[in-house]
Order: structure tokens, then C-alpha cells, then sequence
């Protein structure tokens, strides 16, 4: 539909067809997305048939099939993976992943005891299908997309996916205070994992790895508070986000340079009248 990787900077009427059809393809998603899972969930057994239907109905339909269409109409269907930041290296991205939250499980076992029901469930349905699905949706397509082939900057790029992400979180705040926390925490995790994703050249995997022992070590470990958690839980995962930071900015430093300049934080066009859109 737009064959961008082999034209010029596009005109603005093309950037702004592909804004339009990434965020059009996010509202479709967040509007109709329950469906059919919505419908059909009453009716099955709770346990591993709900997680499959979820996995398969919700996360693969809504998060994983739409933006790979999207990113094959905007690429080319020859380039959608690449889009998309999924042929990135998944080993560097477990490698990351791993060393970035290894504080996490040694530190939970001692401040938290074990969940005691259904762990690998909760692994499978509340870390591995969310952490596949929500980052192609969220950093993927919504934020990647937008950064890498329509010319927005990083910062409105990512915020539109963080304000959504921390709006989605609301239910879970008890009071203002809460609600203000949650959506802070949930905001500033969206951008850290748009960062690290370009930051490490355009590997969706790694944010992918992030958001999956992020949240199964907190499946693991019965850790009380929801997504805001007490200050001690809050401590350690900023220590993560630090740790993770610092391994990027040690690639940043042996690859040279930084895919996100001064120039990319609030619109990119101005600075590319002569260059490709995107260089997957």
C-alpha cells in the first residue's frame, strides 16, 4: 500500500494516512477486542480453556494478527516482521531481560511468599500472552509505527500509547493518590520499554522479555498492592529500570551512537527531507 522502504521521505499527506490507520487500527482494537472472547467466556471452563480462548481469541486476533496487517499494508508483506521490530534477535533480548529483573525473584522470595495456586496459569495467561501481545500492539505498532514511518517524535509517539496503557489501569487504584501512581508507574514503564526497544535496534523482543519476568515473577511470588505495590516492591523495580538502563547505554556506547537524538524527541520529518523513512 505504501511502498516506503524504497521512496523518498513521504509527503504529508501519506504520514498522515499511515497515522491515521495505525490509530484507527488501535480504536478497533480497544473497542471491539473482547469480541468474541467476551461472548463465549461464560461459557468456559475456568482454567486452562479460558486462558487458550483468551490467548487465542483475544491476544492473537486483536494484538498479534491486526498489527501484523497493519504493518504489511504500511512495509510491504515482505517486511511486516521487520516493522515491527520481531526479527530482532530473541537470545540478546532474553540475555537483557534476564539480567535486568534478576533482582527481582531473589528479593521476592525473601520479602514475599509463593502463590499457591495455579502458577503456571497465571505464568501463562497474566505474563506470557499479555507481554507477546500488549508490546507488538503498544510498541510495536502503535508507538513504532507512528515513531518509524510516520514522522512522529519519540515522546508524542510513545505518550499516546503510555496515556492509554495508564487510563487501563484505573480500575485498580482505590483512591486519587492511587490512581495517580498507577497511572505514573504504568506511564513511565510504556516509555522506558519504547526506549529500550529502539535503543536496541528496533528488537521488540526485548521489551517483550521485560514485560513477561516483570510480571511472572510477580505471578510467582504472592506480592501484594496490584501494579502500584508497596515502596519496598516499588524500590526494586526502579533499581530493574536502572540496571536495564545501564546495559543499554553500554550498547548505545559500543554501537556508537543513539537511535534516539535530540532531534527525534518531538518530530522527526524536519530532519529527513532527503533520507528513507526507515531503515528496519
Amino acid at each position: 500500500m505504501f511502498p516506503l522502504s524504497t521512496s523518498p521521505l513521504s509527503t504529508p499527506k501519506r504520514l498522515l494516512l499511515i497515522s491515521l490507520l495505525v490509530i484507527g487500527a488501535y480504536l478497533l482494537q480497544d473497542n471491539f477486542g473482547r469480541w468474541p472472547y467476551h461472548f463465549l467466556r461464560p461459557k468456559l471452563a475456568l482454567g486452562w480453556p479460558r486462558i487458550a480462548a483468551r490467548g487465542i481469541l483475544y491476544y492473537g486476533i486483536w494484538t498479534v494478527i491486526i498489527p501484523i496487517i497493519v504493518a504489511a499494508l504500511i512495509a510491504g508483506p515482505r517486511r511486516w516482521a521487520s516493522a515491527l521490530g520481531l526479527d530482532g534477535s530473541v537470545w540478546i533480548a532474553a540475555k537483557v531481560g534476564l539480567i535486568s529483573t534478576a533482582l527481582l525473584p531473589i528479593t521476592y522470595a525473601v520479602i514475599a511468599p509463593l502463590s499457591s495456586d495455579n502458577i503456571l496459569q497465571e505464568i501463562v495467561g497474566g505474563a506470557i500472552f499479555p507481554g507477546i501481545g500488549e508490546e507488538i500492539l503498544w510498541r510495536g505498532m502503535l508507538f513504532g509505527l507512528l515513531f518509524r514511518f510516520a514522522g512522529w517524535g519519540f515522546l508524542p509517539a510513545a505518550l499516546i500509547g503510555a496515556t492509554v496503557f495508564g487510563i487501563a489501569h484505573f480500575s485498580q487504584g482505590n483512591s486519587v493518590v492511587e490512581i495517580l501512581g498507577i497511572f505514573g508507574i504504568t506511564a513511565i514503564a510504556a516509555i522506558w520499554w519504547s526506549w529500550m526497544y529502539i535503543e536496541w535496534d528496533n528488537n521488540i523482543w526485548v521489551p517483550v522479555w521485560l514485560h513477561i519476568l516483570m510480571n511472572g515473577y510477580f505471578a510467582i511470588f504472592d506480592v501484594a498492592g496490584g501494579v502500584l505495590g508497596s515502596w519496598s516492591f516499588f524500590f526494586i523495580r526502579a533499581v530493574v529500570v536502572l540496571i536495564s538502563i545501564w546495559l543499554t547505554l553500554r550498547h548505545i556506547k559500543a554501537r556508537g551512537h543513539f537511535k534516539v537524538t535530540r532531534n527525534d524527541w518531538l518530530w522527526r520529518r524536519s530532519r529527513a527531507k532527503n533520507r528513507v523513512v526507515i531503515n528496519c
